[in-house]
């Protein structure tokens, strides 16, 4: 069992790496983003495998493929979206240019959007180490959710 973790500890390392390699400098907050989006991702199949294991025979419970390929296609959604917010700020700051408004904001759209994603998938994979057995401090997924709402602009 041991090799087989390592193993995928190497893949999944080796993969990243090759990413990173070819994306070139991307900023810092969507390589965290993607991250995040593959531990959500271990995290929801560990999760799912120790649910099957506790309830044998029970349907609800273990690996889903639809909800796999839902979750991938929500993931897929996220990255389109701060492709699209890369777009917007690239024209806003084009446009300030244009205009001859000096800006040293860059990047705003983008950022904030990903941020909120980064948090969505924080709140994901603590509930999936809570359906693992993991006790995990309310205070914490109260403070990331908080933070989602306040960007959200949502009151408490």
């Amino acid at each position: 069992m041991e090799l087989k973790i390592s193993k995928l500890r190497i893949v999944i390392l080796g993969i990243w790496e090759l990413f990173m390699g070819k994306m070139g400098e991307i900023p810092q907050s969507i390589s965290i983003l993607l991250l995040m989006m593959v531990i959500d991702q271990v995290s929801g199949i560990l999760a799912a495998k120790r649910e099957a294991l506790e309830h044998p025979g029970e349907k609800k419970y273990g690996i889903s493929s639809k909800r796999m390929v839902l979750g991938i296609f929500k993931k897929a959604g996220y990255i389109l979206t701060i492709v699209v917010a890369t777009m917007v700020d690239i024209l806003m700051d084009t446009m300030m240019e244009y205009i001859g408004i000096k800006s040293t904001i860059k990047g705003s759209f983008c950022l904030l959007i990903t941020v909120w994603f980064i948090l969505g998938e924080a709140i994901s994979i603590l509930e999936n180490a809570s359906r693992m057995g993991v006790k995990v401090p309310r205070f914490f997924r109260k403070i990331i959710s908080e933070l989602q709402k306040d960007i959200d602009g949502k009151k408490s």
